[in-house]
């Protein structure tokens, strides 16, 4: 019974074949081609056809062809076309068809393919970093093509078959370089990522040591000079991340004794601001304290006036607006005290005076002229504005310039001084006739041009 069913399902098998197959669309059957020719090894000819599905439909696809029954497999075209590349030594054009494998997304759901992707890829940047000189070798070697059924030989003896030469597989990559370029690449991320971050505290030559050694361990032939390039680079980045620091530091420093000079400049500016509006706010007082001391220093109280001229001296020199202030406020107490002592002084001498002008105007009218004078002199220093004890001090001294029938020249000088002094002091100021003799009344208006 066995024989009939393998009978019956060979020739279900054959039936199947010779059913017509749906017609596949041309991307597709460039993709499968193209697919096919790679994995026998005519890279040429999939380069060609893959480039053909690429026109035609640029985007990869997961679950985009259908294989068999329910199964489907992704379309990776661009993945293909990259490893092709590689076979044919064109390494930057494998670069980037890899990479646009990569950016699809597509590739990734397979594991061994995307290893295999990144493997190749760092193969062949490496490779053209070295000028293209490295041997490409196929990274996955095509599998072998399925034997084919041969019919029983007859029994006569056929001619011997020539056996089809071989095709050479090309040798692959080393698997210990691309394993050592892998790991290298994260050092040379991490040194580019330095570089950026410290850009600004790195000079052009640091910066260029660091492009260099990247570009030499891309380019390195074997494990031990990825190695030996590596150990360069991670002792470059030490030497260089511990300069950065010391500048950053210096930089950091600089830039906060900037500050602390600007902070300390404005408030010098603001000191020196309250300073001058401290100054301008005193100044009254200043120039009040200034004109008194000078009108009255000959009347004031000594320690008065060696007071009041140690506050000016000492408010001028004032450094701070705290001391300024401070100063006017003295000075402008030290004037008031001032004023209100020699106020006392002057209603004493006032008081002094008058009781000298009624001695004084006693003498006089009793004829002791001599007896007059040094209390109508002294009275006349205590009231300075009094017209009329002028007046009288002029007729005493014309008295005794009439008494000396004329030899007492000095009286008759001193007698106009004192009328003309009465005058200046009120320009309304006579002589009353009925209280002077007419002589006196005479001459007063002489010398003072009173008609």
């Amino acid at each position: 019974m066995r024989a009939p069913r393998a009978v019956a399902a060979a020739a279900l098998f054959l039936l199947t074949l010779a059913l017509p197959s749906p017609a596949l669309a041309g991307w597709e059957s460039s993709y499968k081609d193209g697919k096919a020719a790679y994995d026998a090894g005519d890279y040429g000819k999939s380069i060609k056809l893959l480039r053909e599905a690429i026109e035609a439909k640029g985007d990869e696809k997961a679950n985009a062809i259908k294989a068999s029954g329910m199964f489907f497999e992704s379309y990776l075209p661009h993945y293909y076309l990259g490893m092709a590349l590689f076979q044919k030594k064109d390494f930057k054009g494998a670069v980037e068809e890899l990479n646009a494998s990569e950016q699809a997304k597509v590739v990734q759901k397979s594991k061994d393919l995307f290893s295999l992707l990144r493997q190749t890829r760092t193969a062949a940047e490496a490779a053209a970093a070295a000028g293209g000189s490295q041997i490409a070798q196929n990274p996955a070697p095509p599998p072998a093509a399925p034997k084919e059924t041969v019919p029983e030989a007859p029994k006569e003896t056929p001619p011997p078959v020539k056996e089809a030469p071989k095709p050479a597989v090309p040798m692959g990559p080393d698997p210990a370089l691309v394993s050592a370029l892998n790991a290298a690449a994260g050092d040379i991320a991490s040194a580019q990522k330095f570089a950026v971050d410290s850009a600004k505290y790195l000079d052009d030559g640091e910066k260029r040591r660091l492009d260099t050694l990247a570009t030499e361990i891309r380019g390195a032939q074997t494990p031990a000079a990825v190695s030996t390039r590596r150990q360069e680079l991670d002792r470059t980045i030490a030497e260089l991340r511990g300069k950065s620091a010391e500048r950053k530091k210096a930089e950091d420093d600089r830039l906060a004794q900037q500050k602390k000079d600007q902070e300390a400049l404005q408030a010098r500016m603001l000191q020196n601001k309250a300073l001058a509006d401290a100054v301008a706010k005193a100044n009254p007082s200043f120039t009040e304290a200034e004109g008194f001391l000078a009108d009255h220093r000959a009347n004031l109280a000594p320690g008065d006036a060696q007071k009041i001229q140690s506050l000016l001296e000492g408010a001028r020199r004032g450094a701070t607006p705290e001391a300024v202030t401070k100063s006017a406020a003295d000075l402008k107490s030290a004037v008031t005290a001032a004023r209100r002592s020699l106020d006392e002084k002057r209603a004493a001498d006032a008081r002094d005076a008058q009781a000298q002008v009624g001695r004084a105007v006693e003498a006089y009218y009793n004829g002791r002229y001599e007896e007059a004078l040094p209390a109508l002199l002294q009275a006349s220093g205590g009231l300075p504005k009094d017209a009329s004890l002028k007046g009288l001090l002029g007729s005493t001294y014309y008295k005794k310039y009439l008494l000396s029938n004329g030899a007492d020249t000095l009286s008759k000088q001193q007698a106009e001084e004192a009328f003309r002094s009465a005058v200046s002091v009120d320009r309304n100021f006579s002589l009353d006739p009925k209280y002077f003799p007419p002589k006196i009344v005479a001459y007063f208006k002489e010398v003072t041009g009173r008609r």
